[in-house]
């Protein structure tokens, strides 16, 4: 399977990645997952413009292979491997931000690496009129996408 990224997908992502760096002091974002800390900021200040083109994508290359080892790593698929399911060892960033255009309200969960500090995974959860949108980006460790589900 060869994941499809979208210039919208990717401008988000670094939207979010920048919003991340530039709109909370780092030592408020982060917490240990396992230790159960876990706090969603508040979104009343905070707007994110997901459609916005901070960076033009890359023409698709459609003989790259898909890269599975983070998300293999991370998610937990095969329950008798301790391979697999590495996530609950990541550190956990929780912020909610309004979308600029709609003014819905998005909550995203950030898994850092424990030991490197980088970020392998984002989760946005998008509270529509009538349903949730949720959608998972996978990072390489150089911080580009990897997959979206």
């Amino acid at each position: 399977m060869k994941p499809r990224i979208k210039k919208q997908v990717f401008s988000l992502a670094l939207a979010l990645s920048l919003s991340f760096g530039m709109t909370e002091p780092a030592a408020k974002l982060t917490f240990a997952a396992t230790k159960g800390a876990d706090k969603l900021y508040s979104a009343k200040a905070d707007k994110i413009d997901i459609y916005k083109k901070n960076k033009e994508a890359n023409t698709r290359n459609y003989k790259a292979d898909w890269n599975e080892k983070i998300f293999y790593t991370l998610e937990d698929i095969n329950t008798k491997s301790s391979k697999d399911g590495q996530i609950k060892k990541y550190k956990l960033v929780r912020k909610e931000l309004i979308n600029k255009k709609n003014g819905n309200r998005i909550e995203y969960e950030v898994y850092k690496h424990p030991k490197t500090g980088k970020m392998h995974k984002i989760v946005s959860i998008e509270h529509r009129k009538n349903d949730l949108e949720i959608t998972d980006y996978y990072y390489d460790d150089k911080g580009k996408p990897n997959f979206i589900y």
